[in-house]
């Protein structure tokens, strides 16, 4: 996968995320209001996306579970110094749903790739 499609896949996972959650509490769905929510998870990714060098092996399991912990801890961490809340429920939430949206399509990744593999050695001659 190009790395900019890995990234571009995080960021909407984010939106996802941030959008599903203010709906889920009935929070006006406005540009603002999304973007006021989603920025510390984003920051999150970003830092989780520069820490592990995901850009090197997107689909390895500690650059998936670097991304993920980036985009949870940093992003709660924000919203503790905001003030904005971080209620035990929503971290436990955004723990579960966090891990499953980026980790996730990696896993689903990673093993469509190793699927294929065999099969692209037959092609090619390489499997006796």
């Amino acid at each position: 996968m190009k790395v900019a499609g890995a990234i571009a896949l995080d960021v909407a996972l984010v939106l996802a995320f941030v959008t599903l959650s203010r709906l889920s509490h009935s929070q006006p769905m406005t540009p603002d209001g999304i973007a006021g929510t989603a920025w510390p998870f984003l920051v999150g990714l970003l830092i989780g996306w520069v820490v592990t060098r995901s850009w090197q092996s997107t689909l390895s399991f500690w650059a998936a579970f670097g991304v993920f912990i980036g985009t949870f801890a940093v992003g709660i961490a924000f919203r503790h110094l905001t003030y904005t809340g971080a209620q035990p429920s929503f971290v436990a939430m955004a723990f579960s749903v966090l891990s499953v949206l980026l980790m996730g399509w990696r896993l689903m990744a990673y093993l469509e790739l190793r699927r294929r593999e065999p099969e692209a050695a037959l092609q090619t001659g390489t499997i006796a």
